[in-house]
């Protein structure tokens, strides 16, 4: 088990993807151990560490001036940039050419920079309105930290158990993270209705487009699906990895790899696929699906993808059930 493979099934954690599926979703759902059970400390040092992490957890508290209601969602969706920035970074780390102990390196302070960004979100100081939604937002920064810090141990171990423990972390984490962005959403629309702090049509978009959101643009560009067709995959300090082929015809067909991995189809999904305009949703339909060379029980075999931003050289997609965000660049 590569850290390439490894990292990439990682990516599916915030806004981000590359690995393009849900199959890290059935992976997860297989491990049996949570990860109290899966991360048991086996030494005094490890005791000490985890004495030491939860010392910390405790002394965590909301630092600088209590914002406005106005202010509070724009810092959260702020710093929740900077976690975009560093899974793409992993994903550009995940698919190079370095070596694996080279790449294990650069993961490690991929780790601690994501962690300072989670600390971050943690400390900053919500209106009394928003004090309860934060909470929420606090346990995913929890256990998006935990799960990485996790997935690190599994890179460096080659424990295929923990990635998936780590991997199921993740989706927790990603539960927490949708309920919280959602009611804080919502709560800010129905606080700064009227008055002078109304925040204009304009001010949402804004906030969306932090996260990559762009209805408009898809609403604009994609007819009946077929604008969609094309290779797809990432961009990377090696070159282009292409991950997600979307064919024509009748009916439509798919293929999906790890970024990388093309044309090689031990791993790899395939199916079936139709777009729904009014829902701006792309539909796979998955007919098969190999795993490490073996053809393996398709679990999900229906994939909804809701098209969140599509300019033609760009694709961003999100499954709402995993909370998993996917960005794609087409291949010129």
């Amino acid at each position: 088990m590569k850290a390439k493979n490894l990292v990439c099934f990682a990516l599916p954690l915030m806004l981000l993807g590359g690995c393009g599926t849900d199959s890290s979703e059935k992976d997860s759902k297989k491990a049996a151990t949570t990860v109290q059970n899966e991360d048991k400390p086996s030494t005094s040092k490890k005791e000490d560490k985890s004495s030491t992490e939860k010392k910390e957890d405790k002394l965590t508290a909301a630092k600088g001036d209590q914002l406005t209601v106005k202010e509070y969602p724009s810092k959260i969706m702020a710093l929740a940039a900077e976690l975009i920035k560093t899974g793409v970074d992993i994903q550009t780390m995940a698919t190079s050419n370095k070596t694996e102990a080279e790449k294990i390196k650069e993961f490690e302070g991929l780790v601690e920079r994501l962690k300072a960004t989670t600390k971050s979100i943690k400390e900053v100081n919500p209106p009394n309105e928003f004090k309860e939604d934060h909470q929420t937002v606090i346990k995913a920064m929890d256990t998006y930290s935990k799960a990485y810090t996790l997935q690190l141990e599994s890179v460096k171990e080659m424990d295929e158990e923990k990635m998936k423990t780590s991997l199921n972390m993740i989706a927790e984490g990603g539960k927490y993270w949708k309920e919280a962005t959602a009611n804080i959403a919502k709560k800010r629309d129905e606080l700064t209705k009227g008055g002078d702090g109304t925040v204009s049509n304009k001010e949402t978009k804004d906030l969306d487009k932090k996260e990559g959101i762009d209805y408009d643009a898809v609403q604009s560009n994609v007819v009946d699906g077929t604008e969609l067709i094309g290779n797809w995959g990432v961009q990377t300090t090696d070159g282009f990895k292409l991950s997600f082929i979307l064919k024509g015809g009748s009916p439509k067909t798919f293929e999906v790899y790890n970024a990388g991995d093309y044309p090689n189809k031990i791993n790899h999904i395939e199916g079936t696929w139709d777009y729904d305009k009014n829902s701006l949703t792309l539909n796979l339909h998955i007919t098969k699906q190999m795993s490490n060379g073996v053809e393996a029980e398709v679990v999900h075999k229906d994939i909804a993808y809701k098209v969140q931003n599509f300019d033609r050289k760009n694709l961003q997609l999100f499954n709402d059930k995993s909370s998993n965000t996917t960005r794609y660049v087409k291949q010129s």
